[in-house]
């Protein structure tokens, strides 16, 4: 039988703590998780270097959890909302945030004048951005937003015009 004959196979968890439904073997990956297609919550597949991910928000498109992380005792909140405390139980545990292009968190270098213009579009007329000096850099001045375009991004300025620090900044939404 070819590997394409394979189909969703069917597996009823049964004798496992808090198991309340089935779930789906829903195929194998070269690497990650399935980046097309719709899957059910629960749904699972196996990278060719035998990492399990987990579909924890059906989709498409689909939002998948790696086993290993699930393992690790993280938590992945997703969808528009969510009502209630977000408590970190341990020591040495903390928030994660993704960073790249139009994430909530990243770092910007200042340039010439003490400056960097951030493009983001997740950003809000209402955002609030905080900002630290990550990796100090020529005359450090002290950081701060000095303009922000909703959907478009924001600019960062210094006291100093001779800052070329490397400046973290965080967006949050006013709930």
């Amino acid at each position: 039988m070819a590997c394409s004959e394979f189909g969703a196979v069917s597996v009823a968890v049964s004798g496992v703590t808090g198991a309340t439904a089935a779930s789906r073997y829903a195929g194998g990956t070269a690497t990650g998780a399935p980046d097309t297609g719709t899957f059910c919550l629960g749904d699972w597949v196996i990278a060719q270097d035998g990492a399990l991910w987990i579909c924890t928000d059906p989709g498409p498109p689909a939002v998948w959890v790696s086993a290993a992380v699930a393992a690790a005792g993280v938590a992945l909140l997703t969808g528009a909302a969510f009502t209630g405390n977000v408590s970190v139980g341990g020591a040495g545990h903390g928030l994660a945030v993704a960073e790249g292009a139009d994430a909530k968190q990243g770092v910007a270098v200042l340039g010439a004048g003490g400056t960097k213009d951030v493009s983001n579009t997740s950003v809000t007329a209402d955002s609030r951005i905080f900002l630290t000096v990550q990796v100090p850099g020529g005359t450090v001045g002290s950081p701060y937003v000095s303009a922000l375009t909703a959907s478009s991004g924001f600019t960062i300025s210094s006291t100093s015009a001779a800052d070329t620090s490397t400046v973290a900044y965080e967006i949050i939404e006013p709930g």
